[in-house]
């Protein structure tokens, strides 16, 4: 659990350790595949970020073919922020054995069971963490969400704050390259009148 959380501040400005974290998550619930999962809300298409055994090709047969198949589509829009899907409870097996995308796609890459749970959502979009066990694996429960619950605030509040940082940082490369057009120099005030710091463009000339 430590390990997981830490992994998951730390990957607010560190790429990889969100995939420390998934993994982390995987060897919890006797997963072999974690994700976080990008759902463009007007499109109804998905795009992953971050994943544990992430295969591209599987990525690209879902959204070119299978995604019309999978039957957790409907549940997206009823879902609260915090809840989970999953596939043995919700849609059950009757219907995933009659699904092609559980008979043709999942067995094709050795899965038998998914469940995601809504990590945030948007006006434009949402976020998932989604897990899927093997084929040999027993199907996803209740209490497999539930104990992975203790996971999802800071899911949460690490790819808020990463969002963010990704915001600011987009600012600043805004800001530098229209302060590198100017022909003079800046100088930046607080609120209280007193100056900051001055700010200079590299094609100004001008120096310290």
């Amino acid at each position: 659990m430590h390990e997981t959380i830490r992994s998951l501040y730390q990957g607010i400005f560190e790429t990889g350790a969100w995939q420390r974290s998934l993994a982390a998550l995987c060897h919890a619930s006797a997963s072999t595949n974690a994700s976080l999962v990008v759902r463009d809300r007007a499109q109804d298409r998905v795009a992953i970020t971050h994943a544990v055994s992430y295969i591209p090709e599987a990525m690209d047969a879902y959204t070119a073919y299978y995604y019309q198949f999978d039957p957790s589509r409907p549940f997206a829009d009823r879902l609260g922020v915090g809840d989970w899907y999953i596939d043995h409870r919700d849609v059950g097996e009757a219907v995933m054995r009659a699904s092609p995308f559980y008979g043709e796609f999942l067995r094709g890459l050795d899965v038998s069971s998914v469940m995601s749970c809504l990590i945030d959502r948007h006006p434009a979009y949402e976020v998932y963490l989604t897990l899927q066990r093997p084929l040999d694996g027993e199907g996803y429960a209740e209490e497999d969400a539930r104990a992975l619950d203790w996971a999802i605030p800071h899911l949460r509040e690490a790819v808020a704050m990463r969002e963010r940082m990704q915001e600011l940082a987009g600012r600043v490369r805004l800001s530098e390259s229209v302060l590198d057009r100017l022909p003079f120099g800046v100088v930046i005030f607080d609120a209280g009148g007193k100056r900051c710091w001055p700010i200079c463009p590299a094609s100004s000339g001008y120096g310290g």
